[in-house]
């Protein structure tokens, strides 16, 4: 940095944080879930709060519960996943 005339001290206090786009981030997820062979066929649901993603609905398989948590684990952001998915 090169001196200014007149400034003695510059304090930089600037904060960036992003807000999540929680419908974005709900599509994304739900895309993928039907471009995956494992889950394109079950009844998913998706719920996108903040950094919390909850899977609801049924599965025919422990298998597919797993993958379905995998690929939502995927999605930028995600700190929490409650994974309420029922296998039938």
């Amino acid at each position: 940095m090169s001196n200014v005339r007149g400034i003695k001290i510059f304090t930089n206090n600037l904060l960036l944080a992003a807000e999540p786009e929680e419908q974005l981030e709900k599509k994304t997820i739900e895309h993928a879930l039907l471009r995956y062979a494992a889950t394109v066929d079950q009844k998913i649901r998706v719920t996108v709060f903040k950094n919390m993603i909850t899977l609801n609905g049924t599965v025919q398989s422990f298998y597919q519960k797993e993958e379905a948590e995998k690929i939502a684990w995927n999605a930028p952001g995600v700190l929490m996943i409650k994974n309420e998915l029922i296998v039938e």
